[in-house]
């Protein structure tokens, strides 16, 4: 899919700018239960909100939000370290040898999200990048990072 929507893109007249945009945090664990065994009242509910919820998600809000609030937060900056380094270096492509298991083992069940920044590398053919900020927010439960790819190489690359 990278591909093709890189090849769309190369299509566009040669004075079109684009902007590949992708987002997503990077280590975290979002208290959802295991929709299947939910233990305990906080999870049954979260289930009982995905199931029931869709038509009167705001009846369910509130208590979610509590919820999720109270969680505690599950950052692995090292983690978060290393795929900010392969985005740097240019090699991403890496990322894509991940299982989704070795991903929610190694940095939390959110950290799925990274398959969005895997296929911005893609399209952009895995050109190193330059890493502009990282934070561990405990109050968003997340691990951010901001790294810039330019295939037109006016980002300078760094590790």
């Amino acid at each position: 899919m990278a591909k093709a929507l890189r090849d769309a893109v190369a299509s566009y007249p040669a004075d079109t700018r684009v902007v590949v945009i992708a987002s997503g945090g990077l280590s975290h664990r979002l208290p959802w239960p295991d929709w299947r065994d939910p233990h305990g009242e906080d999870e049954d509910f979260m289930v009982q909100a995905w199931l029931d919820g869709r038509e009167n998600w705001s009846d369910y809000d509130v208590r979610r939000r509590q919820i999720i609030r109270a969680a505690d937060a599950a950052i692995t900056p090292e983690f978060d370290d290393r795929i900010l380094d392969l985005f740097a270096s240019g090699k991403a492509s890496e990322l894509a040898e991940f299982t989704t298991q070795q991903i929610e083992d190694e940095a939390g069940n959110g950290a799925q999200e990274l398959r969005t920044w895997l296929m911005m590398a893609a399209m952009l053919d895995y050109v190193p990048g330059e890493r502009l900020a990282y934070e561990a927010i405990p109050e968003w439960l997340t691990g951010m990072g901001v790294t810039i790819l330019d295939p037109a190489g006016t980002a300078s690359a760094t590790t």
